[in-house]
């Protein structure tokens, strides 16, 4: 079946009608454990997501840069209204004859959207709670001139970057904190997806 570009914004404005609906419904749950909170925070952020791409749809059609969409619209006016019109309910009838067992789709399929990855976290993360930094401590103590720290001891200095000496800051160094800074902000929009990563990263650096 054809779809017009009116019939598609159409379309796009219940779509994002529907993710909102879902929105409140998901927000209206009260997540009893930390798991909970964090994938609730997944999927809604899935949902906004999909406002989003919507969004843009909506506002290239509403642009309308090659003006197909204006023209489309006339040849609704005028003398053409009806030829448009049972032109459009033919294309339909002869869709829905060759596709007998399609039904009308009113609401987005969003089975996907409400899915989270069961491997989100380590078990060491514990669903977000705890910062799994082995494989950093496991570089650290590797790292030419630092000292053997056991993993505990690793977590009580591992940030405290001002008293590693400037000796010691060497290509490998650089390399480890690379690794250590791309964990930590993987581990950040894993545990806070609805947050502005980049917001908080601009107020990082003004720090």
């Amino acid at each position: 079946m054809s779809s017009t570009l009116l019939e598609r914004a159409r379309s796009s404005h219940e779509w994002v009608e529907s993710f909102e609906t879902t929105i409140v419904e998901q927000l209206e749950k009260k997540p009893r454990t930390n798991k909970e909170k964090v994938y609730q925070q997944h999927r809604v952020n899935n949902l906004v997501n999909g406002i989003v791409e919507q969004s843009q749809e909506l506002d290239d059609f509403y642009k309308d840069k090659d003006g197909i969409f204006r023209d489309e619209i006339m040849s609704m006016r005028g003398q053409h209204a009806f030829h448009t019109f049972y032109r459009r309910l033919r294309e339909t009838r002869e869709y829905h004859v060759r596709n007998p067992g399609v039904l009308a789709q009113n609401k987005p399929p969003m089975n996907h959207l409400l899915e989270v990855p069961v491997s989100l976290f380590s078990g060491e993360e514990l669903y977000g709670r705890f910062l799994d930094l082995h494989r950093a401590h496991e570089t650290y103590i590797n790292l030419p001139n630092f000292p053997q720290l056991e993993y505990v001891q690793y977590l009580e200095i591992f940030a405290e970057f001002s008293k590693i000496e400037a000796s010691k800051k060497g290509r490998k160094y650089v390399e480890y904190l690379t690794d250590l800074f791309e964990y930590i902000k993987g581990f950040f929009k894993r545990t806070q997806p609805l947050v502005g990563y980049v917001e908080v990263e601009e107020q990082i650096h003004d720090q």
